[in-house]
């Protein structure tokens, strides 16, 4: 049995956060996501300095700029373009790493640190954009009800 409530029924538990006056979990994850992207993509360029890097830093800044925005105007919209951008770049992603996958196994190159690190990286990317494409589904319908209750 949970010890939080909601936050208007009259009980002494610990509100739950929320809704209009807290951040859920999937705000909060959605903040986190871009923040960590933005860094490793920073990262990466640093290391690395090309303009699909620099393309990747400032698509993730305009991104970021929605999520901030959908989540404190509580915009169903701004989050379904969230996920449609996510989605998106998914399915471009995966794409293209297919295709580089194949050119690398037909031209035979030798697997080197690099490769396997920046495959790792490519994989962390695509995890964490599952994971936030699934936290928009969320709170877009979270959003839609929210507008519908008001």
């Amino acid at each position: 049995m949970s010890e939080r409530s909601a936050p208007d029924d009259g009980s002494d538990r610990e509100p739950a956060k929320g809704g209009r006056g807290g951040i859920s979990g999937h705000e909060l994850f959605l903040v986190i996501a871009v923040v960590f992207l933005l860094a490793l993509s920073g990262a990466s360029l640093y290391f690395e300095l090309d303009y699909s890097g620099l393309g990747n830093i400032i698509g993730f800044a305009i991104l970021g700029v929605l999520i901030i925005i959908g989540i404190c105007t509580k915009s169903s919209v701004c989050m379904l373009i969230v996920m449609i951008c996510l989605i998106l770049s998914v399915v471009i992603g995966v794409a293209a790493s297919v295709y580089f996958t194949i050119d690398f196994i037909r031209r035979g190159e030798e697997l080197t640190l690099k490769r396997i690190i920046s495959s790792a990286i490519i994989i962390i990317y695509y995890v964490v954009y599952i994971l936030a494409s699934i936290s928009t589904c969320v709170l877009r319908k979270q959003y839609l009800i929210l507008k519908r209750t008001e």
